[in-house]
């Protein structure tokens, strides 16, 4: 894949995935947001290539669906307090982007079988 978001190799296959490390959403939006942490350059160049990404979805006629997420806050024995709006940011668009790109490449590798 170059920076623009453009797949060059792919390959098709049932997997297991295993990872060395793993990260929270908030983790890497205080990366993006400025914030040092592990693999912070990759992670930046993933970032950029999601928005290329997302600009070309918006610019085929894709539909931008940003919903709010009602979240709740519980006491210590798991009872709910209280609520709140959870917000998407930009870590939530850049996994969105990827996924939806695996879902797209499968979808027309099926449609081409």
């Amino acid at each position: 894949m170059d920076e623009k978001g453009k797949v060059f190799n792919e390959w098709f296959g049932r997997t297991v995935i295993k990872s060395n490390r793993r990260y929270a959403y908030e983790e890497v939006q205080v990366m993006l947001e400025g914030a040092e942490g592990d693999f912070k350059d990759e992670l930046m160049t993933l970032h950029r290539i999601s928005d290329k990404l997302r600009q070309e979805r918006f610019h085929t006629g894709s539909i931008a669906f940003h919903t709010s997420e009602v979240k709740f806050d519980l006491d210590d024995k798991g009872k709910p307090i209280g609520t709140y709006i959870k917000e998407q940011k930009e870590a939530n668009f850049l996994i969105e982007d990827f996924m939806l790109l695996a879902n797209r490449r499968v979808a027309e590798k099926n449609r081409k079988s």
